[in-house]
């Protein structure tokens, strides 16, 4: 409920004193006892801002009447090159605004770590924001969140504004100085955060250089690519003077005494953020003598601002963004010096265990030195030491900056050339952990559950088209990497398949005893049933018909517990499949006759996918003409579940074209249209149809290739998808080779072994597996994704022989 709105009439409770009483509300209840949002951020400008502000009355008057007036342009952008003198002006406006008018401000600057990127921008604008509505600083911020609850305090503080008869301005200077922008499509810039119509009742004002041009990812629209916009400042004399005074200071420091090259030399490398008691410890010098320095000749170029979360301390920067890039340069080789300086100076804090009077650079700048500096190794250490970690937390007093450091490392070693998945997996629990804030962890259990479940599920379709391409051993060390009691009994099962047909009984008996293990541990649902399908399978296929008999026994008796009569119905036509797939057709009969029972008794959507599963289950038990009368009792819209059990239904009857009509009529996603065209295509395999086989696994691999991948749960779900086309061209080469079409098999195995590695060369596939809850063993699972990945990159390079002749093939 939004502040201000009260529900009245919700029904009677009471309560005594001390506690509060709750009616009208299904659910817990959380008392936000995190304090209101205190926001520094002016003391800071306060250090940023001139003494006095000269020669600079027109463009004060111009902005005032700017922020003021009824009616006006959104934004206004105040360009010019370097040392015109732009955040002089924009501080003094921040500090002195024109009544009426309430501004938020963020002063983009690698001179202070960050403060050069949209995490620093969203960080820094909503402290402010959340002070203004009088609402504690947003937690558990992720990069899926951070900019709609940016966009949203922001409508909302301008909305509270403007019932107070006031204006509120955001105050952005330096858009110029944006580390976060690359041009191209992974752009992420703090111009595409602003809104190209920003919340009524409110203004924006920028600053920047004409150089860089306007980063790609903000919109062709947007008011920043209107020219319009453009307000042209002149130079400040009193700008230039300031430049050729700090120039000449830089370079003096440069050749100065020893502890000014120190304090020069220390703050460069460091990026600013050093504090008087920070330069102390780096170097033999008290803090005295520090202070003496940076308060006379060195502060001329060290300017003081306030410390992040304490701001009645100081820390130092270069007071100009030239200043530090003309530094690095001066101080060459002697940076290197420096950072170990720095290093030390951190494994000694690391040593102590991380106490809680850690300098607030070695909990906040130093993650983003290491980050430029390429240090990931001492990075990741940093990041995943929990003693620093429960420090930084306890000094933010939100998880915020943890989750940021966390992403930080997590982006370094992504951009790598191979990325260490078991360093991600470590993360990605970490990062987890923080996300969830702790009332809400039992209510998203089940949500994070069904996430990690599905990841699970999809190593099963990797682990099929291993089998069936002959790769058993990789497929065998991935089913043991799996936990989830279902996934890992079905891959079980898969595996034990294989060696039985290798001829391997020993081991496939093992396994399928294993496979029984993992399922007893499952609770009843459709999920078990197709896992005991697979395992009646199994053990089909070693020729062991009694224990397939038991199987199928056992499952039907745990169906008969459930309530819920169309969940029975579909576990019972499930298992009705299996035993006519194990060459149980008595048991398939009388499982297909209690489907028919129960079927009768039910009406609905639901019904609708039943009737596929019985005509599945007929087909299966050599009943043809039963299957094509249940297939010509549907009458509703199907449901893309329903339709591709029809597809498989009418495949399995070899109604190719009937199923392919589904595949046309019904099913419009890329993935599910993919799936249902391999599963035709398998049929059709198995019917020694060769032609149509080829056509629809080569429609199925173009159905994938054109998919728009926006999320990555959808590229992991064409990966899985690839995967089931992979194990059908599988399956067409062994039964060319079974009838003596030599060459075109061995062509066919290539072509699925080719389609695996697409898969298992795509860090985004084994990443996306990795942060699950449980569910999948990590160790293992990393272990065995690597050295696939490397088997995959050799095998697209042998197969296809360069990126240029793979896309030539997908053309083909």
């Amino acid at each position: 409920m939004r502040a201000g709105h009260v529900a009245r009439n919700t029904g009677n409770a009471q309560a005594s004193d001390g506690g509060f009483s709750n009616t009208g509300v299904i659910g817990s209840v959380t008392i936000d006892r995190r304090p209101v949002a205190e926001s520094a951020y002016l003391l800071q400008v306060e250090r940023i801002a001139p003494p006095d502000l000269v020669g600079r009355v027109t463009e004060l008057r111009e902005l005032a009447d700017f922020c003021t007036a009824a009616k006006a342009a959104p934004y206004t952008w105040w360009r010019a090159e370097q040392w015109a003198g732009k955040s002089a002006l924009l501080s003094w406006f921040v500090l002195h605004p024109p009544p009426g008018v309430r501004v938020v401000a963020f002063f983009v600057t690698a001179r202070f770590r960050g403060h050069e990127d949209r995490v620093g921008f969203t960080d820094v604008v909503m402290e402010q924001l959340a002070e203004l509505l009088d609402e504690p600083m947003p937690a558990h911020l992720t990069e899926a969140t951070r900019e709609q609850i940016f966009l949203n305090l922001f409508k909302r503080a301008a909305e509270r504004c403007q019932g107070r008869g006031e204006r509120l301005v955001l105050v952005i200077d330096g858009l110029d100085e944006d580390r976060g922008v690359s041009h191209g499509p992974d752009a992420y810039s703090i111009a595409a955060l602003l809104p190209a119509e920003p919340p009524k009742g409110s203004r924006i004002v920028v600053a920047g250089r004409p150089n860089p041009p306007i980063p790609s990812d903000v919109p062709d629209r947007h008011p920043l690519r209107d020219p319009r916009t453009i307000r042209r400042l002149h130079v400040s004399s009193a700008a230039t003077v300031v430049r050729a005074d700090m120039q000449r200071e830089l370079k003096r420091l440069m050749y100065g005494t020893e502890i000014e090259q120190e304090l020069l030399g220390l703050l460069t490398t460091a990026g600013g953020g050093l504090s008087s008691k920070d330069f102390a410890e780096l170097t033999d010098l008290s803090e005295v003598v520090v202070d003496d320095h940076l308060s006379s000749v060195a502060g001329r170029s060290f300017t003081p601002r306030s410390a992040h979360w304490r701001p009645d301390h100081r820390v130092y920067v270069l007071a100009h963004e030239e200043l530090q890039v003309r530094a690095v340069e001066r101080l060459g080789p002697r940076l290197a010096d420096y950072r170990a300086r720095l290093h030390e100076w951190a494994d000694r804090y690391s040593a102590r265990g991380w106490p809680d009077d850690t300098p607030e650079y070695l909990l906040r700048g130093y993650v983003h030195l290491l980050r430029d500096t390429g240090d990931v190794d001492r990075l990741i250490a940093l990041v995943m030491t929990a003693t620093r970690q429960g420090t930084l937390i306890r000094r933010d007093r939100t998880h915020t900056a943890a989750i940021a450091e966390i992403d930080a490392v997590r982006e370094a070693i992504g951009t790598s050339a191979r990325p260490d998945l078991l360093t991600l997996t470590r993360l990605a629990r970490r990062r987890d952990g923080l996300a969830v804030p702790p009332t809400r962890q039992s209510s998203d259990g089940a949500n994070r559950r069904h996430e990690s479940a599905s990841h699970a599920w999809e190593l099963v379709d990797l682990i099929d088209a291993l089998c069936s391409v002959g790769d058993v051993d990789r497929a065998r060390g991935l089913a043991e990497s799996i936990i989830h009691p279902a996934a890992r009994a079905q891959s079980l099962a898969a595996v034990a398949a294989a060696d039985a047909v290798a001829g391997r009984h020993a081991c496939a008996r093992a396994l399928v005893e294993r496979a029984e293990v993992a399922a007893r541990e499952m609770r009843i649902s459709i999920a078990p049933t197709r896992t005991y399908a697979r395992i009646a399978r199994a053990s089909a296929a070693i020729g062991d018909h009694e224990q397939t008999r038991a199987l199928i026994s056992r499952i039907s008796t745990l169906a008969s517990e459930v309530t819920l009569l169309g969940v029975r119905a579909q576990i019972l036509a499930h298992v009705a499949c299996a035993a006519a797939t194990g060459g149980q057709h008595d048991q398939a009969r009388e499982l297909i006759s209690a489907v028919h029972t129960l079927a009768d008794q039910l009406s609905g959507p639901s019904d609708e996918w039943l009737l596929a599963l019985l005509a599945k289950a007929h087909l299966a038990a050599g009943e043809r003409r039963q299957a094509e009368s249940l297939l010509g009792r549907m009458r509703n819209e199907p449901s893309m579940q329903t339709v591709i059990a029809l597809v498989e239904a009418a495949a399995a009857a070899g109604d190719y074209d009937k199923a392919e009509e589904y595949v046309r009529t019904c099913l419009c996603p890329a993935v599910p249209r993919a799936r249902a065209l391999a599963a035709i295509a398998e049929e059709a395999a198995l019917a020694d149809d060769y032609q149509r086989a080829g056509s629809l696994v080569a429609d199925a691999e173009n159905a994938l290739h054109g998919v728009a991948i926006v999320t990555p749960s959808l590229r992991t779900d064409a990966l899985a998808a690839l995967a089931t086309v992979a194990n059908v061209v599988a399956i067409l080469g062994r039964r060319l080779s079974e009838q003596g079409h030599t060459r075109l098999a061995h062509h066919r195995t290539e072509h699925a072994r080719a389609l695996l590695a697409q898969i298992f060369s795509s860090s985004d596939y084994w990443t996306g597996l990795l942060p699950t809850l449980g569910l999948i063993d990590r160790s293992l699972l990393s272990a065995v994704a690597d050295d696939i990945i490397q088997s995959g990159e050799r095998v697209v390079t042998h197969h296809y022989g360069s990126p240029e002749e793979l896309q030539e093939e997908r053309n083909v």
